[in-house]
């Protein structure tokens, strides 16, 4: 639970020493980290986990049983928000340290709030309908030939 810049050097020190890694999202600021983090694990041979919590709500559950039972028929569309408000005033000037790193690109990677909460409604998106999400806005959003597991 540290800023975004922060998550792939902590978590590589500890991949070095042989330490099993549970790490919040984003996993890094950029592809690159990402990807040396991915390799280091392996080479480690280390488990790498992502935090996803919502996944473990009673209600998100449900509804990924709804879908892999059919009782919603079939997925055509998916929409996900993830709404938050906390940003909507300029926090960030008022000694909000969590604000003031979310805020500044350096910190928060550039990305922003796409890594860092963004990646909840894509996780949850695939997480509930059993689809892996092929392309960003417009069209067929999603694989038709996944299935919920």
């Amino acid at each position: 639970m540290t800023p975004n810049h922060l998550h792939a050097p902590i978590a590589m020190a500890f991949l070095e020493a042989g330490i099993h890694v549970i790490c919040d999202k984003p996993l890094a600021v950029s592809l690159e980290e990402g990807e040396k983090l991915a390799t280091l694990a392996r080479e480690k041979d280390r488990v790498f986990a992502v935090t996803y919590t919502y996944t473990g709500c009673p209600l998100v559950r449900h509804a990924r049983a709804m879908v892999r039972d059919g009782a919603l028929g079939e997925i055509r569309v998916v929409q996900v928000e993830y709404a938050q408000d906390w940003l909507s005033l300029p926090v960030e000037t008022q000694a909000n340290r969590q604000a003031v790193w979310r805020t500044d690109p350096a910190l928060a990677g550039p990305a922003g709030c796409l890594g860092d909460i963004g990646t909840h409604a894509y996780q949850l998106a695939e997480y509930v309908t059993g689809m892996p999400v092929r392309a960003r806005g417009g069209g067929d959003d999603v694989r038709r030939e996944s299935s919920c597991r």
